[in-house]
């Protein structure tokens, strides 16, 4: 007893010298989208909850009841839109209540605001839905000014002004989003005139309103409820000029980075699972921070390119958990990389900090992102020493190494963050240096090998040792049948009329496809990494070599039923082997690709994927001239059989999968009710 109890203190010694990880309690999962590979990782947080604010004052002022918008200014004061309240509250860094915008009567009095926007004097422009208004107020809080709708004739009579969210530029145009307002983002000057509209999304038609279209006339049409574009649901201004938007009802350009002409820096790139997108900031460094509804997550962020990099987060309606939302409605910044948050529904605004990982990571990847490598170098492997798994970790000591000179060790870091264009720039750099020390050698020894060969060749010896050989009858028809293998790869229709009504041993039937099967897992594994980054543990050559010789197969089955129908000459043996023969290119051309893989870099990839792509031609014109010459057809007749022989392979995998689907449910229900009858028989 007295030493198990030593053994119990022991173990509760060393859990309070080594704590369990902080975000291990965390309500939420945080993700790092790995580039290039369309997949996520779960990883460490980048950024944890500190605190959620309700809005109370000191003095009595009630908490925050539905906020929908956030300002935070260059002195990292938070401006809060209160719609339930009808009130701007300014919050100070910490999020302690400082003061509010509340008129209780006269022209200043809000109803149900939804935006704010302060400019860098203090002056505080007020989207003030509930009465169709911009609203603006002094640094005090006092009522200057509001804008209406402008009464101009660019601007119908039919057309809602119910501002939103508002943005007001140095110039002193506002730019306001309206309720409803599918033609895009209100623009107005200081003087409340109407200057167009903003930064409009495009209409998309899905396939059934495009057949309409084409079907339905001008006055079906009419009835048929118009597309419109999608809306623009917040906008945000950025340190740099440019105006960031949040767009929903879009397939791409949910978030669109627009200049003062309106055009998208973006280029309108689609965002995935944005389609509930809601707001978006953006730091000092250009990396944007986006908030929607989604189960997935709640926060994505994103490099000034629109990369995605982490997600963190979650929707939760049934618990209020700290890191959990309701109903997002509003993200913003402050100068300490602080994420602020409103949610509308749990009527707070939580604050999250960045972790030591984050900082790293995200100051690591702000460096690379401007071209400062070996800077970055210390973050990143900061970053690594927390995160192993981290490929942008070792992308960015790979670019440092590479920036150094030390192309083998960039090489290593390369393959370890799956990033084919760095290992091929590093790779260009090796194989030049290898060229300018070894290439006076390595035409010395293969001019040397050449030479020794086509000497032994000329010997008489040598040639009676083949004749010796080759004298024997079996040998001689390997011998003739591998010659016409040879042969039929520039002389096919000749090649072929060679093979019509032979036999060709089991042997080298054998002997090609097993080269096939070969040359199809050295493809899987010894592809050169630049042309496949896929780590060696995850190929899996099973899949390959079924397609391949499933295709192979079911292409002979299926051309000598349909051509048997056809009245074709051929026997199922003379297909099968002719088939097999058609395989010439691969076993020519494969070799040849796979060592390009491993000598080339991706500028000259059109080289080995043109051999690639010549390859499967040639392959595929040898089974067509194989269905002409085999079966006797014309060449109309060939295209045609082949078509159908093509249309049968499809018919016989569909057949396949649906028997091998079949299969399995049966299995399945034989071995679960068997199950059954040995537990409760």
């Amino acid at each position: 007893m007295p030493t198990a109890r030593r053994l119990i203190g022991l173990i509760g010694i060393l859990c309070l010298l080594c704590p369990a990880p902080a975000f291990a309690s965390l309500p939420y999962w945080t993700e790092y989208f790995i580039p290039d590979q369309h997949d996520v990782w779960e990883t460490q947080p980048v950024y944890t909850p500190v605190v959620a604010m309700t809005g109370k004052g000191k003095e009595g002022q009630p908490a925050f009841s539905e906020p929908n918008d956030l300002f935070i200014s260059h002195n990292d004061q938070v401006y809060v839109a209160d719609t339930g309240n009808n009130r701007i509250v300014i919050l100070n860094p910490d999020g302690d209540f400082a003061r509010q915008i509340a008129p209780e009567d006269g022209e200043g009095k809000l109803s149900k605001p939804e935006g704010v926007f302060v400019t860098g004097d203090g002056t505080v422009y007020v989207a003030d839905t509930g009465n169709q208004r911009i609203a603006v107020f002094d640094n005090e809080g006092s009522f200057l000014k509001e804008y209406r709708k402008p009464v101009m004739e660019l601007l119908p009579d039919s057309y809602f002004f119910v501002p939103r969210k508002i943005v007001v530029d140095t110039r002193g145009t506002l730019y306001i989003v309206s309720a409803g307002s599918y033609q895009g983002i209100v623009r107005m000057n200081a003087n409340g005139d109407f200057t167009g509209f903003f930064g409009a999304n495009r209409s998309t038609i899905t396939f059934t309103q495009w057949m309409q279209r084409q079907i339905l006339s001008a006055e079906q049409l009419a009835r048929v409820t118009a597309v419109r574009p999608g809306e623009s649901s917040n906008i945000t201004p950025v340190s740099d000029g440019f105006l960031l938007t949040a767009n929903s009802g879009v397939n791409s350009g949910q978030i669109k980075k627009l200049n003062a002409g309106g055009v998208d820096m973006l280029k309108n790139r689609s965002f995935q699972n944005l389609d509930q997108l809601v707001d978006v900031a953006m730091d000092a460094n250009g990396f944007m921070y986006a908030v929607y509804r989604h189960s997935d997550g709640a926060i994505n962020i994103y490099d000034p390119q629109g990369q995605a990099l982490f997600r963190f987060g979650g929707i939760s309606t049934d618990s209020e958990r700290l890191g959990l939302f309701s109903f997002p409605t509003s993200i913003a910044l402050n100068s300490r990389q602080e994420l602020w948050v409103a949610d509308s529904k749990l009527n707070i605004v939580q604050i999250f900090e960045r972790t030591e990982f984050g900082d790293s990571v995200l100051r690591a990847m702000d460096l690379y992102d401007k071209g400062y490598y070996t800077d970055g170098q210390s973050h990143w492997e900061q970053a690594i020493a927390l995160n192993e798994m981290l490929d942008a970790g070792y992308r960015g000591l790979g670019k440092a190494a590479l920036k150094e000179g030390d192309y083998d060790e960039a090489l290593t870091y390369f393959k370890q963050g799956t990033d084919p264009e760095g290992y091929s720039d590093a790779f260009w750099e090796v194989r030049l240096d290898w060229i300018q020390k070894n290439l006076l050698q390595a035409i010395a020894i293969i001019a040397m090998i050449w030479a020794a060969s086509a000497f032994s060749l000329r010997r008489q010896a040598t040639k009676q040792w083949w004749k010796r050989i080759t004298e024997r009858p079996q040998i001689q028809t390997y011998v003739q049948e591998w010659g016409d293998f040879r042969y039929l790869l520039l002389h096919p229709y000749e090649g072929f009329y060679r093979l019509k009504e032979r036999r060709i041993s089991m042997v080298t039937l054998m002997t090609i496809m097993l080269g096939v099967i070969l040359l199809t897992i050295g493809r899987t594994y010894w592809t050169g990494f630049s042309f496949d980054p896929t780590p060696l543990e995850l190929r899996d050559p099973i899949w390959p070599i079924l397609i391949v010789l499933g295709g192979w197969l079911t292409w002979a089955v299926a051309n000598y039923l349909v051509s048997t129908v056809k009245d074709g000459e051929g026997r199922f043996r003379e297909v099968m082997q002719a088939s097999t023969f058609a395989f010439v290119p691969y076993i020519t051309f494969m070799p040849i690709y796979l060592v390009l893989t491993n000598v080339i870099v991706l500028e000259e990839r059109v080289v080995a994927d043109s051999l690639l792509t010549v390859m499967w031609m040639w392959i595929a014109m040898l089974m067509l001239v194989m269905t002409q010459v085999i079966h006797n057809f014309d060449f109309m007749e060939a295209i045609r059989n082949s078509a159908v022989t093509l249309l049968t392979i499809g018919v016989i995998w569909i057949m396949l999968t649906i028997l091998t689907a079949l299969g399995y449910n049966v299995y399945n229900f034989v071995y679960e009710f068997s199950r059954e009858v040995i537990q409760y028989g």
